[in-house]
């Protein structure tokens, strides 16, 4: 006849379940871990369960990951920034473009504001210049039908 599970005896087997598992049990500790799994269905199925657990979890240490997955996941990040820097680079071409297009509007506006006002300087530079001639003609008592295309001296 099996005597009764000790309450104290299940929290032993709980707290060195690792211990029992690695064999850092002492003789007397161990005979004792094993008297009482015996004896306790609950704590034979706990390490049961315990043992599946870490069998579980060593093999999933077991696994060796890909070799040239370091080297992937480098060359995919290598092309992403190769990628976002050729885009900043078009968008940068354009920008520049843009401004450049812009100070050449810029620039010919100017000039052509320049040749229209040196024009008029001109034109106006002119009807100055024959109002001064104008002036000193009748300043100077000339007739009007002098024609101006003969020397003055034929005029006469």
């Amino acid at each position: 006849m099996q005597k009764p599970a000790n309450n104290r005896d299940c929290s032993y087997i709980r707290n060195h379940l690792f211990s029992y598992q690695e064999n850092k049990l002492s003789d007397g500790e161990l005979k004792t871990f094993k008297d009482h799994l015996h004896g306790c269905p609950d704590c034979s199925r706990i390490l049961s369960n315990f043992q599946v657990a870490i069998s579980g979890i060593e093999g999933k240490k077991s696994v060796q990951p890909d070799p040239f997955i370091q080297t992937r996941i480098l060359q995919r990040v290598e092309s992403n920034l190769e990628r976002m820097r050729s885009k900043s680079h078009i968008q940068l071409l354009r920008i520049l473009g843009t401004i450049s297009v812009s100070f050449l509007i810029l620039g010919a506006s100017i000039i052509g504001f320049s040749v229209i006002k040196q024009r008029d300087t001109t034109f106006t530079e002119s009807i100055n210049h024959e109002r001064n001639i104008q002036a000193i003609k009748s300043e100077l008592n000339f007739p009007d039908f002098v024609d101006e295309e003969l020397p003055f001296s034929d005029n006469h």
